[in-house]
């Protein structure tokens, strides 16, 4: 994809079979067996994995359902999953069963539905929680909650409001149960096949969700408008907690005062995700006919825009010459036109030549 010019962009790595119908991997499963979560180092020199991650669906017989597995490690993805294809059947351990041995599980009644990873990431939380979750649970019955597993890695204290927020615009249940230390054991829990790979591709059914929390939101987009998402006041707070610099990608790489006038004089409307809420981030994208940004979470907002919008990526010193391949699964599910202008502190035209040029080719 040249980087001046509009395109849907292709997969990062295309999966031989990403576009297999979904209602073929949806299953109900009866006492099924929810195995902790654990971690850890992977033995491996290799710049990324580099870790392991456990925790997976097992039927009542143990045999591993490999539907609710994350995909991972590609594209720089640290975590790849290691879960054993058969364990022996496991019955749940009561906490009052001080006699019995074991590790005290925990057992949820009625019909529940496997969501993956309750991720924190802000960007990873639209591109895998909210594809994970199952849209067709093949019963009339009520899904009481979601069983998921933590984030990666582990955090804890972290507030809820945002995920809560998009949780509630999505339709999904308000109960959730996180494996954490201990097993789980549901009456009955609803399996889909994870329908996006982090860097890597999206499967159908990846925006079932994300078209739920748009129409929450904006129930008649109208694409129209340009959207510049600065970093420039989000840099500065990195900067003042980061004295060393070690995070601020973007302010490495473009004069962000600069860059703001640049898209100003361009046509686009200057503003700061990390001072709206996420209905407003939400409806900014849903009429956007362009939103550009830096490389990164702020873009990943595209999940919630049209096929009408087109997504302009500016690179950073982690991005270099392509663009981020999540962003790319993301515009190639929503079927988005994108372009890229890589960072180029080192070029011999100044950063406003640069952009002139790239804006007189793209507009």
């Amino acid at each position: 994809m040249s980087a001046l010019s509009w395109a849907v962009p292709t997969y990062p790595k295309p999966d031989r079979d990403a576009v297999d119908d979904e209602s073929a991997h949806t299953l109900v499963l009866s006492r099924p067996a929810v195995t902790r979560h654990g971690t850890g180092p992977l033995p491996t020199v290799a710049r990324s994995p580099k870790r392991f991650i456990s925790g997976a669906v097992y039927t009542s017989a143990g045999e591993l359902v490999t539907a609710s597995q994350r995909i991972g490690g590609f594209g720089g993805d640290q975590y790849v999953s290691a879960d054993l294809p058969r364990i022996p059947p496991r019955l749940p351990v009561s906490p009052l069963d001080r006699f019995g041995g074991g590790t005290p599980s925990t057992m949820l009644d009625g019909l529940w539905a496997y969501g993956g990873h309750w991720m924190d990431h802000f960007g990873h939380f639209i591109t895998e929680t909210l594809t994970s979750v199952p849209t067709d649970h093949v019963t009339d019955e009520e899904v009481r909650g979601l069983v998921m597993h933590p984030t990666l890695p582990t955090r804890h204290g972290t507030p809820d409001v945002w995920r809560d927020r998009l949780a509630e615009l999505a339709g999904l249940p308000v109960a959730r149960h996180i494996v954490g230390g201990v097993d789980c054991f549901p009456e009955r829990l609803v399996v889909s096949r994870r329908r996006l790979s982090l860097n890597a591709f999206a499967r159908p059914g990846a925006t079932v969700l994300w078209d739920r929390v748009t129409r929450a939101v904006v129930p008649d987009p109208r694409p129209e408008d340009r959207v510049f998402f600065s970093r420039r006041r989000f840099e500065a707070d990195m900067a003042a907690a980061d004295p060393e610099g070690r995070n601020n990608r973007s302010a490495l790489a473009w004069d962000l005062d600069a860059l703001e006038a640049s898209f100003e004089r361009a046509g686009f409307t200057i503003v700061h995700p990390e001072t709206m809420s996420i209905d407003e981030q939400i409806r900014t994208v849903a009429n956007a006919a362009v939103i550009a940004g830096g490389s990164g979470t702020a873009l990943h907002l595209a999940a919630f825009a049209t096929a009408a919008t087109r997504v302009l990526e500016l690179g950073d010193i982690r991005s270099g010459a392509n663009p981020v391949p999540n962003q790319r699964v993301v515009c190639r599910a929503r079927g988005q036109e994108m372009a890229y202008i890589a960072a180029a502190p080192d070029s011999e035209l100044s950063q406003d030549e640069r952009l002139d040029r790239a804006f007189a080719d793209l507009f």
